[in-house]
């Protein structure tokens, strides 16, 4: 019975052991992996129908699960905005939140559209409730009003804050404001809190960012006093982060914007901030440089370029002056001539029906040159027709094999009524003569790509000053954005 009793004390032994291992297999993960981005979208500068294709391809490829926006526009109505334009190529995302902030003031002539501009966010998991958070605002600086957009999104096995922002440029207003997204935080105590966006961070004063790492403004820090009084008071208050891109990589920059085309990449504005308590950082990159980009579209910005052109000249040769302007400043290194942007400087601006660019003789000459090019096209087909029916003899049988078995391939074959013979072959034959031009088939094909060249040659000449500006493309024109996106990899602890 002794000897039993051990035998049964380690067979049940080892079945625990083997249970505990199994369990250890097959139990799931306790962990949880975000995958997340911040961009800024650069509102609608420079053929946001063009760059919605780079944006959708490069979020598809990186597989993300949430990527937040700034500088989002949207209509007055509300109804379209840019993340539904990005929502159409990506129907894996189907959760948005939008929040408007401020009216944006157009350009002269401006078509109409995107007038509002605010922050977003773009989930392929369900986002389960949002709120705005409004800050203050009392810069001289900066008129613009700033608000933050948290978002709660249901993760699956857990539920993860996101907190949009697009800080003040005003070193005093980030301060405070930060401050009053410490204070929310702490207040609302969201376990698995995400902070990213546009973050308006200067090299040369870091002390916002500083105290929302650390959860509270030190005693070293150079932000106002006013600041300051709101730092927790207990020390388990404190709500601490980390910065994605500095976790992993602590001796790289990581600059995301540009001041374009110069200097180049000279600030770290755009980041990421995850709960340093509850959430690890295991990636974290940066994508969107804009060789890709000019690689891939600048045949596609010069067409759309050229459209815009003769949509400024057909205005013109209307009488029209509506949407004739730029949708967007051209900013310091261009001007804007016949509703694109010009690059030679901001002194060249010209509005139709002023500029000889897009007169109302470029739009004659379009359609002009539209109807020859129909008609020589049209008889370069019948020409090339017309030669593979001169062989009909030797190729009769495959002709008829493919359907040509009509008066058109074989003339002589047709059989008219009685009476009306004479008068119907003799229509036939002038209407072959029309169709041909009275012309050998030979020459009447040599003679169709004759006048092809001489009307290229004429466009050339009629459309020279119209190429000039399609071809002025700005070096910003050619980037997707003037930020580059950040992304990271997070996992819950």
């Amino acid at each position: 019975m002794l000897r039993m009793s051990k035998l049964t004390q380690y067979l049940a032994l080892l079945i625990c052991c083997v249970g505990f291992l199994c369990e250890g297999i097959y139990a799931p993960s306790s962990t949880t992996s975000i995958k997340v981005g911040t961009y800024n979208l650069w509102n609608v500068m420079f053929n946001w129908n063009i760059r919605k294709y780079y944006i959708a391809e490069l979020i598809q490829e990186l597989d993300l699960d949430v990527i937040a926006f700034q500088e989002v526009r949207s209509d007055n109505d509300g109804q379209r905005t840019q993340l539904t334009d990005l929502q159409e190529l990506l129907p894996a995302y189907q959760w948005t939140a939008y929040k408007p902030i401020q009216k944006v003031i157009l350009p002269k002539r401006a078509p109409k559209g995107w007038e509002w501009e605010g922050l977003g966010l773009l989930s392929r998991h369900r986002i389960v409730n949002t709120f705005h958070q409004a800050l203050s605002h009392q810069s001289r600086q900066d008129a613009n009003e700033r608000m933050v957009l948290h978002a709660m999104v249901n993760l699956g096995n857990i539920h993860a804050n996101f907190s949009v922002v697009h800080l003040s440029y005003d070193k005093w207003q980030q301060c405070v404001n930060v401050a009053e997204i410490m204070r929310y935080l702490r207040e609302t105590k969201p376990k698995y809190s995400i902070l990213l966006g546009d973050f308006n961070t200067y090299i040369t004063y870091e002390w916002p960012l500083e105290g929302l790492l650390r959860g509270y403004f030190s005693a070293q820090n150079k932000c106002p006093k006013v600041a300051f009084r709101q730092n927790p008071t207990l020390e388990a208050e404190v709500f601490s982060y980390a910065d994605a891109w500095m976790a992993l990589n602590p001796h790289r920059l990581g600059f995301t914007f540009s001041n374009m085309p110069e200097p180049g990449f000279e600030s770290r504005p755009d980041r990421i901030l995850a709960s340093s308590r509850y959430l690890k950082v295991t990636s974290c990159l940066l994508h969107g440089l804009g060789d890709s980009y000019e690689n891939k579209y600048t045949s596609q910005v010069k067409w759309t370029r050229l459209w815009r052109v003769l949509e400024a000249a057909k205005a013109t040769y209307y009488g029209t002056k509506e949407n004739t302007g730029c949708y967007h400043d051209c900013g310091p290194h261009g001007s804007c001539r016949c509703s694109v942007c010009v690059a030679g400087g901001n002194k060249k601006a010209c509005m139709p029906p002023k500029c000889p660019e897009c007169s109302s003789d470029i739009y004659f000459y379009y359609l002009l040159a539209k109807a020859l090019l129909i008609c020589f096209i049209v008889q370069l087909m019948i020409s090339i027709v017309h030669l593979v029916v001169i062989f009909k003899s030797k190729y009769r049988y495959q002709l008829q094999r493919t359907g040509c078995n009509c008066c058109l391939c074989f003339p002589h074959s047709c059989t008219f009524p009685k009476g009306k013979t004479t008068r119907l072959r003799c229509s036939l034959h002038a209407w072959r003569r029309c169709l041909y031009l009275g012309m050998p088939p030979l020459v009447h094909f040599i003679f169709s790509i004759i006048c092809l060249v001489v009307l290229s040659a004429l466009c050339v000449r009629w459309f020279e000053e119209p190429m000039k500006i399609v071809n002025a493309v700005l070096k910003e024109e050619l980037n997707p954005s003037d930020h580059l996106m950040v992304t990271a990899v997070l996992e819950t602890m």
